[in-house]
């Protein structure tokens, strides 16, 4: 569960093979977004360290 591309490749399936909707996709795209975010987070915590 904690792996993006699952996440990514049951949003591509869904959208490809079964013509879901934004409705039906709508909570992995907030998972996904919500890794998105905290490992930008952490990418710019670590870059600020290194520039610094």
């Amino acid at each position: 569960m904690l792996n993006p591309v699952r996440h990514f490749v049951d949003i591509m399936r869904r959208l490809m093979l079964k013509g879901s909707g934004f409705a039906e996709v709508a909570r992995q795209l907030a998972i996904l977004s919500a890794y998105a975010g905290v490992m930008l987070s952490l990418a710019v915590n670590r870059y600020r360290k290194v520039s610094v």
